[in-house]
């Protein structure tokens, strides 16, 4: 069932109500999708889909939306819950489903596709989105991909135990007794995982965005200053990608923390942005 919000002529609130309790193994709250559609639509008007990171608000990822938006594109925009990511696969599984509906429903399945993804958080959301693309034999026109301070190496629990401590903050003990506290909840659940298999989330999405064989260019912004995401992580993926023959550009700045190099590099990262979109919308 879809609830639709016209907050603007352009603007569009997409909401996928829950599910009765019976369609999944545990609760799952509305999917509010965000859609700006461009001034000027067509069938040929390009559009970029923006993962958040793990705990990202709108009001950060709609930012980012804006410097598409500014170029005349349409964008959907969403960040995907924590519990979703790495624990229950029913709710990763729906999200994606609506997310690949939404494209449907607004007949955006054969305009250019552009996916910019942010953190571990983005990139995995990606990883299923891409899996379900494969279970439903839909075909998007992917022209490109961002991978913005990601992807990461590390194991799922030790990725989510860091972004916890990040966006709980306060004093560093704190932060660490709750992230801990948090994290052997997820442990349990993983040692039960077992009856539950087919419920539970891949452990590391990390191996199949690896390994994607699906060819098209690839732009990945990093920095050495980055806590959260290791530069030699990025570097080592980007070295994996390149062997796949895919066309990598990469930049890595100097100085910002996990995704702030747009707040920090703002005319860098926009002219980055610019390149690899010519590069991508001009190759068919």
């Amino acid at each position: 069932m879809i609830n639709k919000v016209f907050n603007l002529n352009l603007v569009k609130r997409i909401t996928y109500l829950s599910p009765p309790f019976r369609e999944s193994f545990s609760t799952f709250r509305p999917l509010d999708l965000k859609l700006t559609s461009a001034k000027d639509e067509s069938k040929g008007t390009p559009v970029v889909l923006l993962l958040g990171w793990l705990g990202c608000q709108d009001k950060h990822l709609k930012k980012y939306s804006k410097i598409y938006e500014d170029r005349g594109m349409t964008t959907l925009r969403y960040t995907v819950p924590g519990d979703a990511l790495f624990v229950w696969r029913p709710k990763m599984t729906r999200i994606s489903k609506s997310i690949l509906r939404t494209l449907e429903e607004e007949n955006l399945t054969k305009n250019p596709l552009i996916v910019h993804v942010f953190s571990n958080g983005g990139a995995y959301a990606f990883k299923y989105i891409s899996d379900e693309m494969k279970n439903s034999q839909l075909e998007l026109d992917i022209r490109g991909q961002i991978f913005d301070s990601a992807p990461c190496g590390a194991g799922a629990l030790g990725n989510f135990y860091h972004v916890l401590k990040e966006i709980i903050g306060k004093d560093k003990i704190y932060s660490s007794l709750v992230a801990s506290s948090l994290i052997f909840g997820v442990i349990c659940i993983q040692i039960l995982k077992y009856p539950f298999q087919a419920y539970l989330a891949d452990k590391n999405p990390y191996e199949g965005l690896l390994q994607d064989q699906r060819n098209f260019p690839q732009l990945f912004l990093y920095s050495k200053e980055d806590k959260l995401m290791p530069f030699e992580d990025v570097e080592k993926f980007i070295k994996a990608r390149k062997k796949l023959g895919i066309d990598v550009t990469s930049n890595c700045f100097n100085g910002s923390p996990h995704v702030s190099h747009y707040l920090m590099f703002k005319d860098a990262y926009l002219t980055l942005i610019d390149d690899f979109l010519k590069k991508c919308l001009n190759k068919k």
